[in-house]
C-alpha cells in the first residue's frame, strides 16, 4: 500500500464575522432611519394631540346640542325661550366630559364653553326668521388655566389666558313654532248705508 501523500493544496478558511466597513455601512444605515423615525415624531404627536383635541370638542358639542334640544322641547312660553337663550357657562374636562359647578373646585378644567343664544337666522327666499329654528353660538376656550397663553378675555368675556378659541354656532330645528304672534283679529269696517 502507498502512503498517502500530504496535500499541497490546504482548503483555505473563510473569515467568519463581518468587516469593519460592513459594520459601518450598517451603522450608518440604521442611524438615517432612526432619524427619519425621530424626525417624525414631533408631528406625530402634534396630529395626535389635535385629533384628541378635535374628538373632546365633539363631545362638548354634542353634549350641548342634547342640553339645548332637551330645553327647547321643554319651552312653555317665552320668558322660558329667553331663559335658555341667556349667556351661559359650561366647563369640562380635557375629555369633553362636562364639569357640575359643585365639582369643579376638585377637577381640572380644560375647556370653557360660552353658550348664548343669537338671531335665528333667515333662509333664502324668506323675509324673516322661521319660528321653527333657533341658534346658539357656542365658543369653546381650551387650555384655559395656561398661564403661559396670551391673555384674548375680550374673545369670550372669560377672565385669564387663553390658548384656543373656537366659535360654533348650532342651529337647532325645532319641533313646534316658538312662540309665535297671533294674527291680530281683522275688524270688518265694511261703510254702513
Amino acid at each position: 500500500m502507498i502512503p498517502a501523500r500530504p496535500s499541497t493544496h490546504h482548503a483555505q478558511r473563510l473569515p467568519s464575522g463581518f468587516t469593519l466597513g460592513e459594520v459601518l455601512m450598517a451603522m450608518l444605515i440604521i442611524s438615517f432611519a432612526m432619524l427619519a423615525l425621530i424626525g417624525m415624531l414631533p408631528n406625530a404627536l402634534s396630529t395626535m394631540s389635535k385629533s384628541a383635541q378635535m374628538s373632546a370638542e365633539s363631545r362638548i358639542v354634542q353634549h350641548l346640542q342634547a342640553v339645548y334640544e332637551g330645553a327647547f322641547d321643554a319651552a312653555q312660553s317665552q320668558s322660558d325661550v329667553s331663559n335658555i337663550t341667556a349667556k351661559r357657562t359650561f366647563n369640562f374636562d380635557v375629555r369633553g366630559t362636562p364639569i357640575d359647578g359643585q365639582s369643579i373646585q376638585g377637577k381640572e378644567t380644560f375647556f370653557v364653553v360660552d353658550c348664548q343664544g343669537t338671531d335665528s337666522p333667515v333662509m333664502p327666499g324668506e323675509s324673516s326668521a322661521s319660528p321653527f329654528l333657533r341658534t346658539i353660538s357656542v365658543i369653546i376656550t381650551s387650555n384655559y388655566h395656561d398661564n403661559s397663553a396670551p391673555s384674548t378675555s375680550n374673545i369670550s368675556g372669560a377672565s385669564g389666558p387663553m390658548l384656543n378659541t373656537h366659535v360654533r354656532l348650532l342651529t337647532f330645528v325645532l319641533k313646534r313654532p316658538l312662540f309665535t304672534t297671533a294674527p291680530s283679529p281683522e275688524t270688518d269696517e265694511s261703510p254702513s248705508a
